[in-house]
């Protein structure tokens, strides 16, 4: 006669490989990706999602605005400069579930003279803090930093004025997971040169979400259920 816990194995088993299996599927389904090919429905609007992320234009009244410069499509917010996000304006992003970010993509970031630009900085703030910086190079054109201790920033665009001032950040947080992100611009720095009136203003061009990686309990969870199955059939054997 078998034992009471024996009897219930296969149930143990089954349970254990469907809620592992469940987990796992959620995940995988969350990875967003945000780009001039999914935030079409945004444009025009305060307030849109696009898969598994929320996106809010701040401050109140204002909306997505697209537009493109040389090879890049950026989305910014209407207000100071069309298309853009200038300082005094925000750009949030809020998920569902939660992501890791394989890359962010900042466009029409510039460092003077052109456009009588500073050397302007982007702000990204991660799960309401802390936050990091994307700053062009006020002596060199198509250089940028990232504050970031993980990440690495390669050019996608000049920064003179027949450019898009692009920058890729890639793998900004490293394997951390993401709630939400917000993006500002801040005071930029010294100019290559010109007068450098117009303050710190860019967009977004892509924020490239990946899929998690499955928690340890999930996949402690998903071995239980394989131990399960192995001692079901071994009994069986038996």
């Amino acid at each position: 006669m078998f034992s009471t816990t024996q009897s219930r194995l296969p149930r143990f088993a089954a349970l254990a490989v469907t809620l592992a299996a469940s987990l796992m599927l959620s995940q995988a389904a969350s990875a967003t990706l945000i780009d001039p090919t999914t935030w079409g429905g945004c444009v025009g609007s305060a307030n849109c999602v696009i898969g598994n992320a929320s996106l809010t234009a701040l401050p109140s009244g204002r909306a997505f605005e697209q537009k493109t410069v040389a090879d890049q499509t950026g989305l910014g917010i209407t207000g100071l400069t069309a298309g853009e996000i200038d300082i005094g304006e925000m750009f949030n992003v809020n998920y569902g579930v939660s992501e890791t970010i394989n890359a962010i993509r900042i466009v029409f970031i510039f460092n003077g003279p052109e456009f009588n630009d500073v050397a302007e900085i982007a702000r990204v703030t991660v799960n309401g803090g802390p936050s990091y910086t994307l700053a062009v190079s006020g002596t060199v054109d198509n250089i940028a930093s990232w504050s970031g201790a993980g990440g690495s920033v390669v050019s996608c665009g000049a920064t003179t004025a027949a450019g898009s001032g692009c920058f890729d950040i890639l793998n900004p947080f490293g394997g951390s997971l993401v709630n939400s992100l917000s993006f500002t611009a801040v005071t930029g720095g010294t100019p290559m040169g010109g007068t450098g009136t117009n303050q710190s203003d860019y967009a977004i061009g892509s924020i490239r979400g990946a899929q998690a990686v499955p928690e340890p309990d999930t996949i402690v969870l998903l071995g239980a259920g394989f131990l399960g199955l192995g001692l079901l059939r071994r009994r069986r054997a038996a």
